[in-house]
C-alpha cells in the first residue's frame, strides 16, 4: 500500500501510546518524537503493556482510532499464533480445531499482509451507502448501493468501466474475509443456503463458508490482475490473499473470538 499504516495514526493515537508505554517523558513532546521514529513506534506496538490497556479500559477501545487498535490486535494475534497448537473454526453451532495456527502465524509475519488486514478492518469501521444513476429499460433511475454488501458491489461493478472497478473489486473479496473472519457465527450451515437477514443489515443474505470463501479468492485474483493493483504495488498482497484465503481469515477469528467478543458489535454493528 502506498501509504503506511503507521502515518494513519493521530496525534491522540501517539499520546496514547507515549502516556501508556514512556510516562517519564512528557506526552505531548513523545508523541511528536514518535512521529518521527517509525521503528521505535512499530516496536512499541508489540508491547503487552499497550495490549492490556486497550482491552481492560472500557473507553480505550473509543478513545483511540481503529487504525491503532487493529495495529495492536493484529500484532498481538501474530504473537498468539505463534504459541497455538491450533485454531478453532466455527461452522454453524459447532466448533472445529484445525491445526494451522502456526501456518495463520507465519501469514501474518508478512509485514503487506499485516498491513492489509489492518486497513481492512478500519475501513468496516465506517460504511456507506450511495446512489448512482443507473439505465435499465430505456430508462435512468437512481439505485443505492451499500458498500457492505457484495451483491450491491457486484452489481456496480458491472456498471463500471475497468478502469475504475478496482476497489470495488477488492470490496467484494474484503467482505467476504471480514464476514468469514470477524462474523464466521453468521455465516449460513451448509444446509441453510440463502437463509435471508434482516432487510435493515448490509449482509442481505447468509451464505456458506464455502460459498463466501469462493468469492473471496475469486475477487482477490481479479483485483490482483487489475491495472491499478500492478501501479499501487498490490499485486503480491492480493494474490497472497487469493491464495490463502481460508488461512487469511484464521487471525481474524482469534481476534473476533478471543480479544473483542461483543466489542465487535460496538466496533462494525452486527448481522441481524
Amino acid at each position: 500500500m502506498s501509504v503506511s499504516v503507521l502515518d494513519r495514526l493521530t496525534t491522540a493515537d501517539l499520546r496514547f501510546v507515549a502516556q501508556t508505554l514512556l510516562p517519564e517523558e512528557d506526552a505531548e513532546r513523545a508523541a511528536r518524537r514518535l512521529r518521527g521514529e517509525e521503528d521505535l513506534l512499530d516496536h512499541l506496538l508489540e508491547d503487552e503493556r499497550l495490549f492490556r490497556r486497550l482491552l481492560a479500559e472500557e473507553a480505550a477501545i473509543v478513545r483511540v482510532s481503529p487504525w491503532l487498535l487493529f495495529s495492536v490486535l493484529v500484532r498481538r494475534v501474530r504473537r498468539e499464533l505463534q504459541t497455538l497448537p491450533y485454531t478453532v473454526e466455527q461452522h454453524g453451532v459447532e466448533r472445529v480445531a484445525v491445526f494451522d495456527a502456526a501456518r495463520a502465524g507465519e501469514l501474518l509475519a508478512d509485514r503487506e499482509i499485516q498491513d492489509y488486514l489492518v486497513a481492512m478492518l478500519t475501513s468496516f469501521t465506517r460504511t456507506d451507502s450511495f446512489l448512482v444513476e443507473v439505465e435499465e429499460a430505456g430508462r435512468i433511475r437512481r439505485r443505492r448501493f451499500s458498500d457492505f454488501s457484495s451483491e450491491d458491489m457486484i452489481a456496480l461493478a458491472g456498471l463500471m468501466p475497468e478502469e475504475l472497478r478496482f476497489p470495488i473489486l477488492r470490496r467484494i473479496a474484503d467482505i467476504a474475509l471480514f464476514l468469514t473472519g470477524v462474523f464466521p457465527d453468521y455465516v449460513a450451515p451448509a444446509s441453510r443456503r440463502g437463509l435471508a437477514y434482516a432487510p435493515a443489515r448490509p449482509w442481505r443474505v447468509r451464505r456458506t463458508l464455502e460459498e463466501l470463501e469462493d468469492e473471496g479468492r475469486r475477487f482477490y485474483r481479479l483485483a490482483a490482475r487489475h491495472e491499478v493493483a500492478r501501479r499501487t504495488n498490490m499485486t503480491r498482497t492480493l494474490e497472497t490473499l487469493a491464495e490463502t484465503f481460508p488461512l487469511a481469515r484464521k487471525p481474524l477469528n482469534v481476534m473476533a473470538t478471543k480479544y473483542i467478543g461483543t466489542s465487535r458489535m460496538l466496533l462494525f454493528g452486527a448481522p441481524a
